[in-house]
C-alpha cells in the first residue's frame, strides 16, 4: 500500500478508470477538476492524495483550501473543502481508506480550521471509517434528477414548472448553449448581485468563472431575452452526471411571462440528457428540518430527494467555535429577529395560503393567488417575502410595485403598495420588524416610495412602522357590518340611496352575477369609460382577464342590466368574512336609471346572503379634507375608521417633483372646469 501526495505522481489513465468505475465518482474528483483548482492559485490552494495497492489506484481525494480576502479574516476562515467526497474503488479496504484519510488530515492539520466533504453520493458503507478518523457525519439534503431522456424530464416537472417554461419560450426567451464571454460576464453580474443581496456569502471572483468558460468539462447555459441575459446556470459534467454548480435568474426584473430561474435549470436538464448524462445533481438542498426556500424550488423539477450528508473534521475547535459565533453574530447584526427570510415563491403554496387564512388580519392581497395575478399584470411586479422558523411560516409581507407607462417613465412613477401590511403570528413585533427591514433591502432602487394601506386596525404594529421609517398619514377606511339582518342593513342606508334603488327597480333594472367572457368584456369596457371620464389611470386590461383564473369563490363580477344591456358593473373580492370593493364602472348616459345604487345594494344583499360579515368600501380620503366619494359611500350606512396610511419615501427629490407636478395638474384641471 502506498500513499501519493503529488499530482504528478498519479497515473492519469488509472485515475480516469477509477472515475468510470467508482460508485461515488463526481467531476470534482477528476484530474480535470484538480487542474482547474491548480490554475487559480490566488483563489484556492488545491491538494490531492491517493492510495494505491499493487500499482492499482484504490482511492483519490481532491480538494482545496480557501479563505477570506481580508488579512485579518483569513486566519479565522481557513477551511478545506472536498466537493463530492473522496473517489473510492468498490473494493477499497478499511486499512486503505484509513491510511488515505490519515494522510489527508496530517497535511491539513495546521493549514485549515476544519475539513468538510460535501457528498454527492452514498457513503454510508464507509461512514465507520470516517468516524474512526474523527470525522462527524452532518445530515444534508440534495436532489438527483433523472435525465435519461427529455420525455422523462418533462414528465417529472410539476404542473407550474411546465407552464412557466412553456410560456417563457413561447414569448421569446431562449437558452443559449454557446454564449460569448461577454454574455457570461452578464451572467456573473447577476450572480454577484444574488450573493450580495440574498445568499450573503462570498462569491468567487471573475477569474474563476472565466477559467471555467474555456474548460471542456464545464458548460454555461444562459437565458436570453431581447438581447439581454436574464439568468443562467453553470454546469460541470462527467459521462454519467451533470452538476449544477451555480444558477441564478433575474425574475424580479424579467417580463411577466418570462421565468429565468426555471428556464435556466430546465436548460441544464436538457443539456444533461443531450450529453448522455443520466443524472442531474442539484448540489445541495439544505439541512433536514430547517427552512430552506431553495429546496422547494428545486423539488418542483421532479428530482429524488436524497440525504448523503457531509463529513466534518474540526482541526482547531477554538477557532472553529469563534468562526461559528462570528457567523451567528453577523446574522443577528444583519437582521432583527430569528428565522430565515425566504422569497415567498419558494414556499409551498398550500402552506402559504393556509398561513394567511389563519391570521386574523390576513387579507386576499397576501395570498398566492393574488401574487400570481400581479405577476401577470403589465406595469406591476410583486415583491414577496416570508419569515420561516423551524420549518413554519411566522410572517409574510406582500408588496405590489406599480408604475405608469414604459420602462423609462417607471423611474418617475414607481411606487410600492403593501395592502393590509405585513402579517405575523400573534402580531409578533420581532417578525414584523424583520420583514420590514428585509423588504427595504430587496426593494428595487428605482421605486420612489412605499405605502402600507391597512385594512384592519393597525394599532398593534403602528410603533414598528414608525420605527421602520414610515410616516403616518390620516386616511379613512369605510366599513359596513353586513352580519345583521338584511332589513336592518336596508334601514341604515340613507333615504336617498333607498329611493334611488326603488327608482331603479321601477325602471326595470336587472341584477346578475357575470359569468361569461362576453359579459366580463362588457364590464371592462364600462371600466375604461369610467376611468377615462374621471381622468384616472386604470390597470391593464389583461389583469381583469387573468382575474378569471382566481378561485371562483375569491372574485365575483356583477352587473346591472337595462333592456338587456349592461349599464353598470362591479368587481368584488371575497376572502374569509370580508368583501372588498375593488373596481366599478358605469355608463353615464343611464345615470337617471340609478344603476350604481341599484347594483351596490344588490351586491351587499348578495354578500350578506352568502354569509359574509364585513363589506369594505375602500378608502375614504384624509380627515379634514373634503372628499365627495366619502360622502357618497357613507350614505350606504358604513362607518369611518381612521386606520391611516404609512408612507416611506425612498427617492426624496423625485417624490417632491412628482408631488408638485400632480398639484400643478390638479390646478390646471380645476381651472379648466371653472371656465
Amino acid at each position: 500500500m502506498k500513499i501519493i501526495d503529488n499530482n504528478n505522481a498519479i497515473n492519469v489513465e488509472a485515475w480516469e478508470r477509477l472515475v468510470e468505475q467508482s460508485p461515488v465518482a463526481s467531476w470534482f474528483q477528476t484530474h480535470d477538476a484538480y487542474e482547474f483548482f491548480a490554475a487559480l492559485p490566488s483563489i484556492m490552494s488545491p491538494f490531492v492524495f491517493a492510495v494505491q495497492d499493487n500499482n492499482e489506484l484504490k482511492g483519490v481525494v481532491v480538494g482545496y483550501i480557501t479563505k477570506e480576502k481580508n488579512p485579518f479574516k483569513q486566519y479565522f476562515s481557513r477551511r478545506a473543502i472536498i466537493y463530492g467526497g473522496p473517489l473510492l474503488a468498490v473494493d477499497i479496504t478499511e486499512d486503505e481508506l484509513t491510511a488515505l484519510l490519515n494522510a489527508l488530515c496530517v497535511y491539513l492539520k495546521d493549514k485549515a480550521i476544519y475539513v468538510e466533504t460535501r457528498n454527492f453520493n452514498d457513503y454510508s458503507l464507509w461512514r465507520p471509517v470516517f468516524e474512526k478518523v474523527e470525522f462527524t457525519y452532518q445530515p444534508h439534503l440534495n436532489f438527483h434528477v433523472d435525465t435519461i431522456s427529455n420525455d422523462v424530464i418533462d414528465s417529472n416537472l410539476s404542473k407550474n414548472r411546465k407552464r412557466d417554461i412553456r410560456v417563457s419560450m413561447r414569448d421569446g426567451a431562449q437558452v443559449i448553449e454557446t454564449p460569448s464571454l461577454e454574455q457570461v460576464r452578464g451572467f456573473y453580474s447577476l450572480l454577484r448581485d444574488l450573493y450580495i443581496q440574498k445568499v450573503k456569502t462570498p462569491l468567487y471572483p471573475w477569474e474563476f468563472f472565466q477559467t471555467l468558460y474555456y474548460s471542456s468539462s464545464a458548460k454555461y447555459l444562459l437565458v436570453e431575452y431581447n438581447g439581454k441575459i436574464l439568468g443562467g446556470t453553470l454546469c460541470v459534467f462527467t459521462k454519467a452526471t451533470c452538476y449544477e454548480w451555480f444558477v441564478c435568474g433575474d425574475d424580479e426584473h424579467a417580463p411577466k411571462t418570462i421565468f429565468p430561474s426555471e428556464l435556466a435549470t430546465y436548460g441544464g436538464l436538457v443539456f444533461a440528457s443531450k450529453q448522455g448524462c443520466t443524472r442531474f445533481d442539484m448540489m445541495g438542498a439544505g439541512v433536514p428540518d430547517q427552512p430552506y426556500g431553495v429546496r422547494d424550488f428545486k423539488a418542483r423539477f421532479g428530482g429524488q430527494q436524497v440525504e448523503h450528508g457531509r463529513f466534518l473534521r474540526i482541526n482547531n475547535s477554538l477557532l472553529y467555535r469563534i468562526g461559528v459565533k462570528a457567523i451567528e453574530y453577523k446574522k443577528r447584526k444583519d437582521v432583527i429577529g430569528g428565522g430565515e427570510i425566504v422569497d415567498i415563491q419558494y414556499i409551498e403554496r398550500n402552506e402559504w395560503a393556509r398561513f394567511v387564512q389563519r391570521q386574523s388580519n390576513g387579507v386576499i392581497f397576501q395570498t398566492p393567488d393574488m401574487y400570481d395575478l400581479v405577476s401577470k399584470t403589465v406595469n406591476q411586479s410583486p415583491l414577496a417575502i416570508a419569515l420561516v422558523k423551524h420549518g413554519r411560516i411566522k410572517g409574510v409581507l406582500i408588496a405590489t410595485i406599480q408604475w405608469n407607462g414604459n420602462s423609462i417613465t417607471k423611474y418617475a412613477t414607481a411606487r410600492s403598495i403593501i395592502m393590509g401590511g405585513p402579517i405575523a403570528v400573534n402580531n409578533d413585533k420581532r417578525v414584523i420588524s424583520r420583514l420590514l427591514y428585509e423588504y427595504k433591502k430587496r426593494l428595487p432602487s428605482w421605486v420612489i416610495y412605499s405605502e402600507i394601506r391597512p385594512i384592519f386596525d393597525p394599532t398593534p404594529m403602528q410603533p414598528l412602522l414608525v420605527e421602520s421609517g414610515y410616516n403616518r398619514i390620516g386616511h379613512y377606511n369605510l366599513m359596513m357590518d353586513i352580519s345583521i339582518p338584511s332589513d336592518k342593513i336596508w334601514d341604515r342606508m340613507h333615504k336617498e340611496r333607498r329611493r334611488n334603488v326603488k327608482q331603479a327597480v321601477n325602471y326595470g333594472l336587472r341584477f346578475s352575477e357575470l359569468s361569461t367572457q362576453e359579459e366580463i368584456l362588457n364590464f371592462i369596457i364600462l371600466l375604461k369609460q369610467t376611468y377615462k371620464r374621471k381622468n384616472v389611470i386604470l390597470a391593464d386590461e389583461q389583469m381583469f382577464n387573468n382575474a378569471l383564473n382566481l378561485p371562483t369563490e375569491s372574485v365575483k363580477f356583477f352587473g346591472a342590466f337595462y333592456d338587456d344591456k349592461m349599464i353598470a358593473g362591479q368587481m368584488r373580492l371575497y376572502y374569509n368574512n370580508l368583501v372588498y370593493a375593488w373596481y366599478a364602472g358605469s355608463d353615464d348616459t343611464y345615470f337617471k336609471q340609478r344603476p350604481n345604487d341599484f347594483l351596490m345594494w344588490n351586491v351587499i344583499k348578495w354578500s350578506h346572503e352568502k354569509g359574509y360579515k364585513i363589506f369594505d368600501f375602500g378608502g375614504g380620503g384624509e380627515p379634514g379634507k373634503p372628499y365627495g366619494v366619502r360622502d357618497y359611500k357613507l350614505k350606504y350606512g358604513c362607518e369611518m375608521y381612521d386606520y391611516g396610511r404609512y408612507l416611506c419615501v425612498h427617492r426624496h427629490v423625485t417624490f417632491y417633483l412628482a408631488k408638485k407636478a400632480m398639484q400643478l395638474l390638479g390646478m390646471k384641471k380645476s381651472s379648466t372646469k371653472s371656465k
